[in-house]
């Protein structure tokens, strides 16, 4: 394999040498512009003679042809031609003073007026031959008749003008009072010096400024210079702003155009004379190469605003570019680089990293990567920041999962002119730190609409379209992701193509990578799994370099598959970085409290034996995942934020530009009705950036309660923020209360939290249940044996750093907690259970002091990122999955269905039932009945308050009082329900259909 090569002819596709700050416009369009340049220049020489030897030239409009005038060289402006303009004509003086100033000069387009005595000079004589042949306008002035035509003109008192024979002579009005006189106007162009004779340039730019263009006998001579002018004036007003006069001559400004094209707008007139004209090879001279070699130097700072890399790299034969590789390559919308100093390439293969695998964890709030290096150690990556200074904090490595759509269509020009590493821009579209840097510093409706940070809440099979609005005003409309074709905008390939830009990077060698495991919520469903997957590959590839797309044989290793659940990758890593890989097995549950939803594992740690295979040091078995949809760090935010717009809707009605108007929110994912909520409650961008301002706003009373601000938020009980009107306005000084009716925002946390520790130990429960009878096949011990046996509690999730989280926990496991009531274990055989707190914290920290090697960065976020590497498939940590579904890889029946009894909830469904099992409902013997659904574990305890589920009301078509209505899962969040015969139903498995009903 050859590793770089020597290259002294580089291919350049047009749209690339913009970039260049020597090779400039005049290099690729020299000779389109000298084409422009000689049409005007011919125009100019041919005008010279007429503008000197004619006094009246007959013009017309080049948008209406039966509009004419003359322009008249020697006052600098036009006067009309009477075969189209009839101008007033009085037979007495005295009548026609009194109209002087109140009629209206205005001719073809022009704002005329009566002409000064100068002008009337310069115009009219007895060498205008026009009007000598008009015999019907005349001027009669004494008891003469003369063949001329003369205009009055008011200087104070009214006299008339006349000319015969070249003399002329003013006299008062008096003694002309009964004679005919023709008013005839004219328009003068604002031409600075008066006194100044025009050139031809001067006249071309003022005829093509104002829309004439001289009549055909002025082409008498040279009839092909009229299709010259009219080819000039069909694009003169995109051309003006680039013409410069040189002496005599039009040229077009080389030095804007340049700029102009650099900054991405279009220049049409050049571009299309350059289709067929274009310049097809350029020798670059030193300043050339020199701007060749920084643009190189500088790509991924200006895609990704990655370090910029040095540019010894170009000339260093054991180093060399990858975008040079098959730089070489023509086509048809290229130029050729000759290059003075040879450029090193080099070959994208050999930096493939073949041992290395990246984790991903996708986040709702942040992502996190890391990639195994050839010595089996979990190396992170930082995102979105590409400065790579020294930085020990945890949250480096934590990167938000946020885009920011500034300049939409010209990002996706570039996206889709390259199959790998495309000439994007870091300043069109960015991610993550950067992305989040520039929302919190913008208040402006507009630019707002710009970030997309729910991705993850958006792929996650909730129906619900985006509309994202660009920098630029653009609006970009978004399907749902489970709509979208390969061929769509699809903002998490463009996430994963950011994240695949910074991981493949050419700051050292050997990283490339190809190799990709994606963690998932164990609540997703297997094709949103899928396409998630797929969407992540179309992006990472496309941050790899075009000459290793190419390769067919280095590709067939690219793979981006699904790893272990997150809450399994979790408790690897909380294992080892709190010293429990021992040789005693050890059983543990994990509270992965992240920022979408809630995670739940059980499982059991125990070292390999030849029986697992020599490959393997431990074995994790995992046997009870689950999980709490509904319960995040960022959905508590947004339910605190809804409970506070509820509490204050008072408020919410304001005045705006005089009217009144209302400020707008929406349902948070819990929904919560309250009388008026038709009111306020809005499907829109002002709605939904409303809850984004108040839910910051009230993030230090969630994720620092200790801090400044929130002890300020408590101490004032208030927040004052500038809000969204429903009609778009900004309203100032919105002051929202804390503590109105009835309104207690912590009691709110503390009590949704509780509910989620209520399902976890729910799901304890029934995971034990479930698999602790058989213990001879698959090792699990029931829970009621293991009296004081060590039971590690993970607590995972940056949302589990949360003071309330750890606080119930512990108040839940104390002898005799709820804990023990949950779980039906007596105060005498309980576990040993031990909290674990989220790495990362001081309290795990102080936990891990006995294990100095553990390393500073990882967290409860991280650790998922480390732990799925763990986890990998031939790696050698061994992963037997018990729920059959999930080792499938498909999300188990997630819900509770049941009935309302006495206003508890009777379960007849849970979560990982069978999904060919029929289970009896409810008798038939009415058309409607309700069904009630909740993934809230708790309800397995058949104390749950039915109000705490959703309900839905169902039809039967024939009520029989000799049948049941038979429910049974059909999906991982739907149900069938069918009108069996209660006395002859024997469950059959699969052979009814049922009516499909979806619980979301």
């Amino acid at each position: 394999m050859k590793y770089t090569k020597k290259i002294t002819t580089l291919s350049m596709p047009i749209s690339q040498l913009d970039l260049l700050q020597h090779v400039s416009v005049v290099s690729r369009h020299e000779t389109s512009i000298a084409d422009w340049e000689a049409k005007l220049q011919k125009l100019c020489d041919y005008f010279k003679i007429p503008l000197a030897e004619q006094q009246w030239i007959p013009m017309t409009r080049y948008d209406n042809q039966n509009i004419s005038v003359y322009y008249v060289p020697a006052i600098k402006g036009v006067v009309p031609d009477l075969d189209t303009y009839k101008c007033k004509v009085h037979n007495s003086c005295y009548q026609m003073s009194n109209e002087l100033k109140s009629l209206n000069y205005d001719f073809a387009g022009f704002k005329g007026c009566l002409p000064s005595l100068l002008e009337a000079q310069e115009c009219f004589n007895a060498e205008t031959p026009y009007f000598r042949d008009k015999k019907n306008f005349r001027l009669c002035v004494g008891k003469e008749k003369f063949d001329a035509v003369a205009v009055r003109y008011s200087t104070g008192k009214y006299a008339a003008y006349y000319m015969t024979n070249n003399r002329y002579d003013i006299s008062n009005m008096g003694g002309f009072s009964s004679w005919d006189t023709a008013l005839l106007p004219v328009y003068t162009f604002d031409i600075q010096d008066k006194e100044l004779r025009l050139s031809a340039a001067d006249a071309l730019i003022i005829w093509l400024g104002n829309g004439l263009k001289p009549a055909q006998s002025v082409y008498a001579s040279q009839p092909d210079m009229q299709s010259t002018f009219e080819t000039i004036a069909n694009i003169w007003q995109e051309m003006y702003p680039y013409i410069i006069k040189e002496q005599d001559c039009l040229k077009i400004n080389r030095e804007k155009l340049e700029k102009v094209m650099k900054s991405g707008r279009n220049v049409s007139f050049v571009e299309a004379a350059d289709d067929n004209e274009a310049v097809t090879a350029v020798s670059l001279s030193a300043d050339d190469m020199e701007a060749l070699q920084e643009q190189l130097a500088a790509c991924d700072q200006r895609r990704i605003g990655l370090t910029k890399y040095d540019k010894k790299m170009l000339t260093d034969a054991n180093r060399g570019h990858w975008d040079l590789w098959h730089s070489q390559e023509k086509n048809n919308d290229a130029v050729n680089l000759d290059l003075p100093i040879p450029l090193i390439a080099r070959n994208p293969e050999i930096d493939i990293n073949r041992a290395g695998i990246v984790g991903i964890d996708f986040g709702t709030k942040s992502t996190v990567a890391a990639f195994e290096n050839e010595h089996g150690e979990a190396i992170l990556l930082r995102i979105g920041d590409g400065s790579y200074r020294p930085d020990k904090s945890y949250n480096v490595y934590e990167n938000p999962t946020i885009i920011e759509i500034a300049h939409f269509e010209r990002f996706w020009q570039a996206y889709n002119e390259k199959a790998g590493r495309p000439d994007t821009s870091w300043q069109d579209v960015c991610i993550s730190h950067k992305a989040l840097t520039d929302m919190s510093k913008l208040n402006s409706k507009v630019r707002q609409s710009a970030f997309l940070s729910g991705i993850k809440q958006w792929c996650s099979g909730e129906k619900s379209s985006l509309l994202l609005c660009d920098q630029d005003g653009m609006e970009v409309s978004l399907a749902p992701f489970d709509e979208l074709t390969d061929h769509d905008f699809d903002p998490l390939e463009i996430y994963a193509y950011y994240v695949g830009s910074f991981i493949n990077n050419m700051l050292q060698p050997e990283h490339i990578f190809l190799k990709y495991l994606l963690s998932f919520p164990v609540t997703f469903a297997a094709d949103i799994k899928e396409k998630i997957c797929k969407s992540f590959a179309r992006g990472l590839k496309k941050s790899l370099p075009t000459a290793l797309l190419k390769n067919e044989s280095a590709m067939r290793d690219f793979k981006v598959v699904e790893g272990c659940s997150e809450a399994t990758a979790y408790a690897v890593s909380a294992l080892e970085n709190y010293g429990l890989l021992l040789d005693e097995e050890l059983y543990y549950g994990v509270f992965d409290f992240g920022g979408g939803t809630t995670d739940f594992d059980f499982g059991r740690y125990s070292m390999a034996t030849e029986k697992d295979g020599a490959r393997y040091d431990y074995v994790i078995t995992s046997f009870g995942a689950a999980g709490d949809a509904m319960l995040g760090g960022e959905k508590l935010l947004a339910s605190m934020a809804f409970n506070v717009f509820r509490a204050n809707t008072d408020k919410l009605y304001v005045s705006s530009a005089g009217n009144e108007c209302i400020i707008p929110f929406f349902w948070a994912d819990e929904k919560t009705d309250f009388v008026g909520s038709e009111a306020f409650i809005r499907n829109s961008k002002e709605a939904a950036m409303n809850m984004t301002i108040l839910a910051e706003a009230l993030r230090p009373l969630w994720e620092q309660p200790d801090s400044a601000d929130a002890k300020l938020l408590l101490e004032k009980n208030s927040v004052t923020l500038s809000l969204f009107g429903e009609d778009g306005s900004v309203i100032q000084n919105v002051k929202l209360s804390l503590n109105s009716n009835g309104l207690d925002l912590q009691a709110f946390l503390t009590n949704r939290i509780k509910q989620g520790i209520d399902n976890f130990f729910m799901s304890m429960y029934k995971a034990f249940k479930r698999h602790g009878r058989i213990t001879s096949e698959n090792g699990i011990v029931p829970l009621s044996k293991l009296k004081e046996t060590e039971f590690a509690i993970f607590l995972g999730g940056n949302s589990s750093r949360s003071k309330i989280v750890q606080s119930l926990f512990q108040a839940y496991l104390e002898p005799g907690g709820r804990a023990e009531e949950l779980l039906d274990i007596s105060a005498g055989n309980a576990c040993n259970f031990i909290l674990y707190p989220p790495l990362g914290t001081s309290e795990a920290n102080e936990m891990q002091n006995s294990t100095p090697e553990i390393s500073q960065h990882i967290t409860a976020k991280t650790g998922v990122a480390c732990g799925l590497l763990k986890c990998r498939a031939g790696g050698n940590v061994k992963i037997v999955e018990l729920d059959k579904q999930v080792s499938e890889r498909e999300a188990a029946f997630q819900y509770y269905v049941g009935r309302r009894k006495r206003g508890k909830f009777v379960p007849v469904l849970e979560p990982g039932m069978d999904k060919g099992r029929w289970m009896h409902f409810i008798d038939a013997d009415e058309a409607t009945f309700d069904l009630l659904y909740t993934d809230c574990a708790i309800a397995a305890s058949h104390d749950m308050q039915a109000a705490m589920a959703k309900r839905i009301s169902l039809q039967i078509t024939a009520p029989d009082t000799k049948a049941a209505v038979y429910v049974r899962p059909a999906g991982n969040n739907c149900i069938e329900y069918a009108v069996l015969d209660k006395d002859n139903y024997e469950q059959p498995r699969g052979s009814i259909s049922g009516i499909r009903v979806v619980l979301q």
